[in-house]
């Protein structure tokens, strides 16, 4: 009974519920729908029970605690102290020293951006630096039509483009460009860096696979790092390199699901310049079935005959190339880029490219200027014609003339990238660190002459673990952007004076390797002389120099050999040991001569007696002498050969050679001289070739210029100036030199000692005032005899490279440290007598007044005519001068002048005349108008006590460039003709 009325509860109980359930709406097509699932598919409704008892579970499941305090419990003064300790990574990594001085030092244009622009600090300098290659900013037609489409759609569309952003000639020039590449679409960012940056990620991702150009730019590497793409490089512009990774790319990928597979690269290469064979990249593209992304940035409006890019350039069909990515920011002078190609690309891009996406819309007014910019590009081809004219003109002077950098860049490109020549890093060791010092230094020096350049410059990307690429370094560079905003002509003169300031960097640059190479020589150096010293002590006299040989010994006495006769060529050491006044040696040199059989000897009397038992100087065969009578008074010496001997407290050395047969007699004689003896009587003839020394050189109001180097530009070096100064005629008392490269203080004041004459040196950069100025003091060594005048510039005014307030400034200064070295001779500063004439305080603060002054630029002067013409100018220059009988001398002259001495040199023309170029006027370069005028000159100031003439040049510098704008005549001034040493 009970069994029977539990089985009635439970059957009432579930048709109570059942009866409940079905009042449920809804519930009918629950149960019709448990009834067929279960029929058709019971599985189903056995995973379906499951899952709703597992739901019941959880839903009843107990909670529990995720903090499970598996860690070190610290107390609150623990937790403070690691609070204290902690420093956090900046954000931004500080600022290196040579960082800091490059932005103090970074220029401000003030203005509009064009050709010609002036700076924050009132300078109006020559644009080189910025990428205005056809000067559209400058163009009256671009102006017109942005400010009307300024005043029509205002500043800026204020929106992100497809949303409220889109205007319509943001379509226009979307449309534009398509039509002039010949592709199927095209889309227009904001930013021209964020185009490509954007576009490799919308279409690549992680473990997609792409194949990039090891020298991409930075804005590639930053796309490369965002997508998390596999990333593979090969060598820069390498087709060989590139087929190899892609047929390892494609080996690897044989068994793996397919991925998608691309190839970046850039037309012409923004860190180096050249340019890529896109031919054959699109034949290994189709080969081995890769997709090419070509960024164009530099090449479209640039590369082609109507400025289309590298596909006109090297004909190929774009369709052929799947992503063409370009700028409008740079040649088309606007803002923003573009990527073109078919429709899919495009149309993915307008939802998928970050850049595009959360981004404002490109502004009208530089959409507009982008499509005027592009019409006249397409209309007009003679621009790119100008551009690469100019182009061409700037890599003749800099190029193939340049010792120290080369071009890495297309012929085409107009941005030129200068980078060190290979064999001058190697020899120097230049990290990449000195490198970019070195052409920052460069750049510094161009601006201070009127040219803004600047450096090739990069950001760091920090390398992923798909993307890195620590093989590749970018390489520093010389950055030079080419307009048609300039003449040819003004081109020129700025790729001469870029030249100029690379060559006045690099041969006064001594960097830290080499000093320390240098400071490990000294020390060898100096252990051999020690040796050397120690072996030749015994042989010194009182301020003498000797040539030792072979050494004997004969009882007590030490018998030197001092010249030997060799029956046949033979290169033996020559050791020169410099002793004081007390004959205590404190120097020596070793150097290596050639020695040539003597089949005789030409001995003639001595000048003045030598002491007891020395005999007679020896002559080599073939030389001159001027002999001195016997008793001469100490006058008639020196005026009839140079002085070798300096004073009592000045270290100072000469050579005498003596026959075999005195050898013995020399030693034991002259550790008895008398110090109080003139050293005169010992000094050796005067050896002269082709003519002998004034009388009075001093008297001389002549003097003439010399460039100590080489037909090929090289230096001279000693012997080879000796030579050159051998061989000038008397009359001139004054040799001038422009600068302190090439060693040429010492070289040339070296020379002047010899064949007596006094050197008139010049110091060129104010900013490395006290550098030049050490380097005189160090070539004098304490003797200021033989100095003329030591000059603090060269026409700085009249080029405006500095202030006449700045010249005088620097003369005091340069004074004032010359004093401290005990010189107190001439100091003065050289400008045009134009420039002089302007400005008297050049002159004031001199102490005689140097100016320039070139008959033959005048195009009205003839040759004959060139003393009188010099000689007016200067009495109108006395005119303006406070003293006016103050001396005035003639120095070197020249149309323009440069910063660097040999550059100077290569451009000046002079007080002489040409003896070959073209005409300038009634001026004409011959050999018989040369002389004419040097008669002339010579003439018209022979007899001048108030002024002196400085002509140039001696000697044809062969090693110069020929230019239309110096009358080609650069080469020929010299009138002694080529000079013998070459």
């Amino acid at each position: 009974m009970e069994l029977q009325e539990a089985q009635k509860f439970v059957l009432e109980s579930i048709r109570e519920i059942t009866n409940t359930f079905q009042k449920v709406p809804g519930s009918a097509m629950l149960i019709r729908y448990i009834q067929s699932s279960y029929q058709d598919d019971p599985v189903r409704s056995a995973i379906e029970l499951i899952l709703v008892i597992f739901f019941v579970r959880y839903l009843l499941a107990p909670s529990y605690s995720t903090h499970t305090g598996n860690f070190v419990t610290l107390s609150e003064e623990e937790i403070d102290d690691l609070v204290d300790e902690w420093t956090p990574e900046p954000l931004v990594p500080n600022q290196t020293p040579f960082e800091e001085a490059e932005n103090e030092r970074l220029p401000v244009i003030v203005g509009p951006t064009g050709p010609k622009s002036k700076l924050s600090n009132g300078r109006t300098v020559t644009n080189l630096a910025s990428y205005n290659f056809y000067n559209f900013v400058s163009n009256d037609q671009v102006k017109e039509k942005a400010i009307q489409t300024l005043r029509t759609y205002g500043v800026g569309p204020c929106g992100p483009p497809q949303f409220y952003g889109t205007q319509d000639v943001h379509m226009k020039t979307e449309a534009d460009i398509a039509s002039c590449l010949g592709t199927e679409g095209c889309i227009v960012y904001a930013q021209a860096f964020s185009t490509i940056s954007s576009v490799i990620p919308a279409f690549c991702k992680r473990g997609d696979i792409i194949v990039a150009d090891r020298a991409v730019n930075y804005a590639i590497r930053k796309g490369l790092q965002i997508c998390r793409s596999t990333i593979r490089y090969y060598e820069h512009n390498d087709m060989e390199d590139l087929e190899r990774v892609l047929q390892k790319v494609v080996k690897e990928q044989a068994k793996k699901p397919l991925t998608r597979r691309f190839i970046v690269t850039e037309g012409l290469s923004e860190t180096v310049g050249d340019c890529v064979d896109l031919p054959k990249l699109i034949e290994l593209k189709l080969r081995y079935k890769f997709r090419l992304m070509l960024d164009e940035t530099w090449s479209f409006g640039v590369l082609g005959r109507t400025g289309r890019g590298l596909t006109e350039a090297q004909n190929v069909d774009a369709s052929q190339v799947d992503m063409l990515i370009g700028s409008l920011a740079g040649p088309l002078c606007a803002g923003g880029g573009f990527c073109a190609g078919s429709s899919d690309v495009v149309e993915h891009q307008r939802i998928s490219a970050a850049s595009y996406t959360f981004s404002a819309a490109l502004p009208a007014m530089l959409a507009t200027t982008a499509s005027e910019t592009l019409n006249m590009l397409q209309t007009n081809s003679e621009i790119l014609v100008q551009c690469r004219e100019n182009i061409k003109a700037m890599r003749a002077q800099l190029d193939p003339r340049s010792d120290w950098v080369h071009c890495t860049s297309s012929p085409e490109n107009p941005v030129m990238l200068l980078v060190l020549k290979p064999d001058i890093v190697n020899s120097r060791r230049l990290s990449i660190e000195e490198q970019e010092r070195v052409l920052q230094e460069c750049v510094d020096e161009a601006l201070a002459n009127g040219i803004l350049i600047t450096r090739l410059k990069s950001m760091p990307v920090a390398p992923s673990t798909s993307g890195k690429d620590e093989g590749w370094k970018l390489k520093p560079a010389l950055k030079v952007c080419i307009t048609t905003g300039l003449s040819k002509k003004e081109i020129e003169k700025a790729g001469i004076t870029i030249r100029h300031a690379i060559t006045k960097v690099l041969t006064r640059k001594t960097n830290n390797t080499t000093s320390k190479y240098l400071a490990n020589m000294k020390v060898i150096i100096f252990v051999a002389t020690l040796a050397a010293l120690f072996h030749f002590t015994a042989a010194q006299p009182f301020q003498a120099r000797h040539t030792h040989r072979n050494k004997h010994e004969k009882k007590d006495v030490i018998v030197t050999v001092i010249e030997t006769v060799y029956a046949q060529a033979t290169e033996v050491p020559e050791v020169i040991v410099f002793v004081d006044q007390f004959g205590k040696p404190f120097s020596t040199v070793t150097e290596g001569i050639f020695e040539h059989p003597h089949s005789t000897l030409d001995v003639s009397p001595p000048s003045t007696p030598l002491p007891d038992g020395i005999g007679a100087p020896t002559i080599p065969v073939g030389a001159q002498s001027t002999a001195i009578p016997t008793g001469a008074p100490d006058s008639a010496v020196e005026a009839t050969q140079p002085q070798h001997v300096a004073s009592t407290s000045s270290p100072a050395a000469y050579t005498v050679a003596l026959p075999l047969s005195d050898q013995a007699q020399v030693s034991s004689s002259l550790n008895n001289v008398d110090p109080t003896t003139p050293t005169t009587s010992m000094a050796p003839p005067v050896q002269t070739s082709t003519g002998s020394l004034p009388s009075t050189p001093e008297d001389s109001a002549f003097g003439f210029a010399y460039s100590p180097y080489l037909t090929d530009g090289n230096c001279k070096t000693q012997e080879q100036v000796n030579i050159d100064l051998e061989v000038i005629e008397g009359g001139y008392s004054v040799v001038r030199t422009y600068g302190t490269d090439c060693n040429q203080v010492a070289t040339v004041l070296s020379a002047a000692k010899r064949y007596g004459l006094k050197l008139f040196a010049g110091i060129y950069d104010l900013n490395t005032l006290d550098e030049e100025v050490a380097t005189i003091v160090s070539a004098a060594n304490g003797d200021w005899s033989h100095f003329d005048t030591i000059s603090v510039g060269n026409e700085l005014v009249d080029t405006g490279a500095a202030t006449a307030s700045a010249v005088v400034a620097a003369i005091s200064t340069t004074r004032q440290l010359l004093k401290k070295a005990g010189y107190t001779g001439k100091v003065v500063t050289v400008d045009t007598l134009v420039a002089a004439r302007a400005n008297p305080s050049l002159c004031d603060s001199s102490d005689y007044c140097a100016v320039n002054c070139h008959p033959f630029y005048d195009g009205h002067t003839v040759a004959a005519d060139s003393g009188k013409f010099v000689t007016t100018q200067i009495s109108t220059l006395r005119a303006a001068l406070a003293n006016k009988n103050q001396e005035v001398v003639i120095t070197e002259t020249g149309e323009q002048s440069w910063r660097h001495a040999r550059e100077e040199i290569a451009n000046s023309p002079s007080l002489q005349w040409p003896w070959q170029g073209e005409t300038n006027g009634v001026a004409v370069p011959s050999p018989e108008n040369q002389a004419s005028s040097l008669s002339s000159i010579k003439s018209a100031f022979n007899s001048s006590t108030s002024t002196a003439v400085i002509l140039f040049s001696t000697f044809n510098d062969l090693w110069k460039s020929s230019t239309p704008a110096q009358f080609n005549a650069e080469k020929y001034w010299g009138f002694l003709g080529d000079a013998p040493s070459g």
